[in-house]
């Protein structure tokens, strides 16, 4: 089978992971698979050699409100590539490749597109201004036309419902993660003296994350514990919360490490996982410091984090912006050795619902089950 998974760009994140992973797993198993990119720049993850990467040339128009104005030409760009390409069925990732996905429809009659939808709706576009609610009208009047969408978790579906997207379209498939990559990882080593306790968080340096929030609750934690607080990832609020770490006294045991395209070697040496995000899709980072054997403290977000966490079976789950929670309960996992015992055992169990083995071939399904027909004739673009 051939197929076109296709997204906005290939930089580090966690669609790009998966997409990643997807391509491996479908390329293993014997399908075509071409990877295509609506954002210049080389991906940051390492594709199979089986899976072709494709670059769109609109790509370069990308800035600002140019990115919804240059959505029907890039539609265009998509249709001549599946001309090309002639692709079974078109999955596509993130919102502007699933609206270009959607509107290239309109150009090409029927044919099986399979959207991903990965975030929170509302907490994307719901005070994003005038750029906002025209996404969430796009999301609205196009996300229809594919033949299946896949929402990443229940929230996000629900999220779907509530812009207005039919319900009978949808379906939650969780990511995924691949343990083989996870545990034959040879990245880099916790650069912080061993020996005391670390503090592990991942994640891009924007406000949805929160970690003004956990380093207030670093803050305490470490006016009773010798601990260190490791932030992996990069993004537009770093300078800020590096002077936060100073105006709280902090900053000598926080280490900003950058993004890492692979972590998992820092991940493994902490002694506790914390995500603080204010909403997510679902949290690849999660099942990831999971795989690891980390004990996981994550905020009650909407998303993913109670869904991964069975409501607080497999972790500790804490309210968002409750800074005091946050450290009562890192100090709670850190200071008892039994507890992170019983906190390590229960994380590799639940890593283990989210292999990919389980739930890529979920994708192919949905390929299957769409009845969409050949290609038919369509206008000259």
């Amino acid at each position: 089978m051939k197929i076109l998974l296709f997204i906005t760009s290939l930089n580090g994140g966690g669609a790009q992971r998966i997409v990643q992973l997807l391509s491996r797993q479908m390329t293993s198993l014997g399908h075509e698979i071409t990877v295509a990119s609506l954002d210049h720049g080389p991906p940051v993850y390492r594709f199979s050699k089986k899976a072709t990467i494709v670059h769109f040339r609109t790509g370069v128009l990308n800035q600002g409100f140019l990115k919804i104005l240059c959505l029907p030409l890039q539609a265009v760009e998509l249709v001549i590539r599946i001309r090309q390409l002639k692709p079974d069925a078109t999955i596509s990732f993130l919102v502007r490749a699933n609206l270009v996905n959607a509107l290239s429809k309109f150009l090409m009659g029927q044919r099986k597109i399979i959207i991903s939808h990965r975030n929170i709706t509302q907490g994307l576009y719901g005070n994003a201004g005038l750029k906002g609610r025209i996404m969430l009208w796009l999301i609205e009047k196009l996300y229809p036309r594919a033949d299946r969408i896949i929402a990443i978790s229940k929230d996000v579906k629900t999220s779907l419902e509530r812009v207005g997207v039919d319900p009978s379209k949808m379906e939650v498939i969780h990511n995924f993660i691949d343990s083989r990559v996870i545990d034959g990882s040879k990245g880099p080593a916790l650069p912080v003296s061993l020996g005391k306790p670390v503090i592990i968080s991942v994640g891009r340096l924007v406000e949805q994350k929160d970690f003004s929030s956990l380093l207030r609750a670093f803050a305490i934690v470490r006016s009773t514990l010798d601990a260190r607080l490791v932030i992996i990832g990069e993004g537009p609020l770093r300078q800020q919360l590096e002077r936060l770490a100073g105006q709280l006294k902090v900053a000598g045991d926080v280490l900003f490490t950058g993004w890492l395209a692979n972590p998992f070697g820092v991940i493994r040496q902490g002694s506790v996982f914390v995500l603080c995000s204010r909403y997510e899709g679902f949290g690849n980072v999660i099942v990831e410091a999971m795989a690891c054997g980390l004990p996981i403290i994550c905020t009650n977000s909407p998303g993913g984090p109670a869904e991964i966490l069975g409501n607080g079976a497999f972790g500790k789950l804490v309210g968002c912006g409750e800074v005091h929670e946050i450290a009562d309960s890192i100090m709670g996992v850190l200071m008892d050795p039994g507890v992170q015992q019983k906190m390590r055992r229960l994380s590799l169990l639940r890593a283990n619902a989210y292999r990919i083995e389980n739930l890529a071939p979920r994708y192919l399904e949905g390929i299957d089950a769409c009845s969409a027909p050949q290609l038919l004739p369509s206008p000259k673009v």
